[in-house]
């Protein structure tokens, strides 16, 4: 009997060993499929011309501005406007490929167009999530956005909730 439990004894020392050793000697430094690039921090910049951009994957770097990227781009033109319609997370215009996290608060008007909105400091928009009834009256910057699917920017100057 103790020529078979002897050596089991042995295996399962080995066994126990060799388990041990690489559970606790692994490399825990390499990198997930989260920290590889494929989820940027859902901050963003607001461009000089009214555009909103956001950190892209795999370096998690701010997209250049439409107006630094594009040196023969589509001419821009501006109004005044009032507009209602609901906030909406702006949909992302190229949706293959991996994708952030981040909301970028839009307006879908009720003409069915999606706007990006600008409120530096974040006057008007504190508070309002997705899915509200507003009027929007500003300043509209005709030019679609790069990554969000929009006919254009409005500087907000005023927003009453329906």
């Amino acid at each position: 009997m103790n020529r078979i439990l002897l050596p089991l004894l042995f295996l399962l020392i080995g066994f126990g060993g060799a388990g041990y050793y690489f559970y606790y000697h692994q490399d825990k430094t390499s990198p997930t499929p989260l920290t590889q690039g494929n989820v940027c921090e859902p901050d963003s910049m607001v461009c000089s011309d009214g555009t909103i951009v956001r950190r892209e994957p795999p370096n998690c770097d701010f997209a250049p501005c439409p107006s630094e990227t594009a040196s023969g781009s589509a001419e821009t033109s501006s109004e005044e406007i009032i507009i209602t319609g609901k906030t909406i997370c702006l949909p992302h215009r190229n949706s293959s490929g991996p994708q952030t996290m981040e909301c970028a608060l839009g307006l879908e008007g009720d003409d069915g167009n999606n706007y990006g909105l600008n409120d530096p400091g974040w006057k008007f928009l504190i508070g309002t999530g997705n899915g509200v009834e507003v009027e929007i009256t500003g300043n509209l910057t005709w030019k679609s956005d790069s990554k969000y699917d929009s006919v254009g920017t409005i500087q907000i100057e005023n927003l009453i909730k329906k």
